[in-house]
């Protein structure tokens, strides 16, 4: 192959490299999307059998270890009711972020959501873009835009082997982190928040005290990553 045609091949590869940025930036609202009158909300979801008993005052820490403490994870049931699991702190989950959007003229609320079976849709095949919870209601009570951590793949895997049960907690800390918009219930932002960890091994040995750990800098790193690009900030304010 000549220069000539070497560089080309290079400039062409460089300008589909550019036109593929662009492409996928389009897809992130920049700060301007954001009117003065918006609002959002966070909102946590709950895969535990026990969801109705949650409120906003119930730590998502307990909405996670109780995901494991379902009626099939009874093998690991009285190892994890022993952990001691400390309510995240307002400032951890708010703050910085709630008072960066506060300075944008938003109402920040703080939601947590327990997962609302009635509410999936089931009976037909779901639009993608569409979130499978409806959030179209919080738009009457001026919640603009929703950001949904959806937990349901924390939890137990169950697998059959030579015809037993055998029950597993998950390798890894697997959320959903959705930015939703209320008036179409369209979702508008999809992170996915994965930290591998082998459960069996590593969290076992440990008695379960990184979990803690584990969990908060998996959300606190997804929060912060998706407060950079749905308000176009690579800086926040930590104080």
């Amino acid at each position: 192959m000549s220069f000539s045609k070497k560089y080309n091949v290079k400039f062409i590869l460089i300008l589909m490299s550019l036109l593929f940025l662009l492409v996928g930036c389009q897809k992130i609202p920049s700060s301007n999307f954001y009117d003065n009158q918006s609002s959002i909300a966070v909102m946590w979801a709950s895969s535990s059998e026990h969801a109705n008993q949650y409120n906003e005052y119930v730590s998502p820490y307990s909405m996670l270890i109780d995901a494991v403490l379902s009626s099939k994870a009874k093998k690991y049931q009285k190892t994890l009711e022993t952990i001691k699991i400390a309510p995240i702190a307002e400032k951890d989950y708010l703050l910085p972020y709630g008072k960066k959007l506060e300075e944008k003229g938003m109402d920040v609320s703080l939601v947590r959501l327990p997962l609302d079976k009635s509410k999936l849709n089931l009976t037909q095949k779901r639009n993608l873009k569409q979130a499978k919870h409806d959030f179209r209601h919080l738009n009457e009570q001026n919640i603009d835009y929703v950001m949904f951590v959806d937990i349901n793949r924390f939890g137990i895997t169950q697998s059959r082997t030579w015809g037993l049960n055998i029950l597993s907690p998950r390798k890894n800390l697997n959320f959903i982190l959705y930015v939703i918009d209320t008036k179409n219930n369209n979702v508008i932002g999809k992170y996915m928040l994965v930290k591998s960890r082998k459960v069996s091994k590593k969290w076992k040995k440990n008695n379960y005290k990184i979990l803690k750990r584990d969990i908060n800098d998996l959300l606190t790193n997804g929060f912060k990553k998706a407060y950079n690009d749905f308000f176009g900030s690579k800086k926040y304010d930590e104080n």
